[in-house]
């Protein structure tokens, strides 16, 4: 509580205030691409642990969208290379 008091009425928000909430923050593998990535962030709080924002359900059905769309696009990576592969053997025999 100490902490929060100390803080209460600031005016401007400073590396050393962030350092003394924040206990670490991770950040994962961007997935997507042009102008779609999407990238977790998770923050840690000293006191509280991970906190998580509240998303909207607008924001969601993007992130499902995205994700959807990548799924489709390694599909299509992957068929194209198997068939690159087949014709490399095709054309070997």
């Amino acid at each position: 509580m100490k902490l929060v008091n100390k803080y209460k009425h600031i005016e401007e928000l400073t590396t050393p205030m962030l350092n003394e909430f924040i206990e670490k923050i991770v950040v994962h593998e961007a997935t997507g691409g042009r102008g779609k990535c999407i990238q977790r962030i998770d923050i840690y709080f000293n006191f509280i642990g991970q906190f998580v924002a509240p998303v909207k359900e607008e924001e969601i059905k993007q992130i499902e969208k995205a994700r959807k769309e990548e799924k489709v696009k390694a599909k299509r990576k992957k068929e194209r290379l198997e068939q690159i592969s087949q014709s490399a053997k095709d054309r070997r025999q």
